[in-house]
């Protein structure tokens, strides 16, 4: 890997001071519900749920703690746009992707989505926009409450189709330990590119998902296509290490063509 490489996790923020999170590389977030900086090695998340996706994404190796990360070194920009509860409204998200890209970002970690954000200009112009300027972005195909999941194709969710009809998502659905989707996992070829293990992910948490109560330095495991997503991000920002003059399309292609 390399800490050249930035990805924005938009989500309920951060907590940089996880103990398997400190060797991360982070960069200044924005926190958009309080309108301010998120200043590096502060602790963001109010939810757990962006702590759980950081983890996955570059929780440190060899440290005799947690769990291993997917990309050993890589930089992580943290930006909140839902709140403790884990919702959050279409025009932050739009803004944070508009944010990521103007700040530095080469790569949008997008585990969110889902039927409240609806098919919005806004959101669909802040995809195109980040990915014009050449960044990646990778989102979750969503979690439904039906037996199977929801076909996107049927029923899409965003963002992860807000594509603007140039694949400018990679949508990533989950798998289970045998390979194959879970039940939770929304399906569809329109809208999702590959799949990644999303079920039973062991990763970091920093608050307590039954009692809603503050657990530094902790560890749950965790179901959805939220934690496929940053396997794939991690993946991407490996590729790019390798290639470093590589474009988002590059890398889009060559994680696709070769799942």
């Amino acid at each position: 890997g390399s800490n050249a490489n930035v990805v924005a996790v938009i989500d309920t923020g951060v907590d940089e001071s996880h103990e398997d999170l400190k060797n991360i590389t982070f960069v200044k977030g924005f926190n958009f519900l309080a309108n301010q900086d998120i200043l590096p090695g502060t602790n963001s998340d109010d939810n757990g749920h962006g702590t759980l996706v950081a983890g996955i994404l570059g929780a440190s190796v060899n440290n005799g703690l947690g769990i291993a990360g997917t990309n050993w070194q890589i930089s992580v920009m943290p930006l909140k746009a839902l709140d403790s509860s884990g919702k959050g409204e279409v025009a932050d998200l739009s803004e944070a992707i508009v944010w990521a890209a103007d700040n530095g970002a080469q790569f949008i970690n997008l585990s969110v989505g889902g039927i409240g954000f609806g098919h919005d200009t806004a959101l669909a112009n802040a995809v195109s926009y980040a990915f014009n300027k050449n960044v990646l972005l990778v989102a979750a195909a969503g979690n439904d409450t039906a037996a199977t999941g929801t076909s996107l194709d049927q029923n899409p969710v965003f963002p992860i189709c807000d594509d603007n009809n140039f694949n400018m998502i990679i949508g990533v659905a989950a798998t289970d330990q045998n390979d194959i989707k879970p039940e939770f996992s929304n399906y569809g070829r329109n809208c999702i590119d590959v799949a990644a293990p999303g079920k039973r992910i062991l990763s970091t948490i920093n608050i307590d998902p039954l009692t809603k109560k503050s657990a530094p330095n902790s560890y749950a495991y965790a179901s959805g296509t939220s934690m496929a997503v940053p396997f794939v991000v991690g993946q991407a920002a490996l590729i790019r290490s390798l290639f470093p003059f590589a474009t988002n399309v590059q890398i889009r292609d060559r994680i696709i063509s070769t799942a």
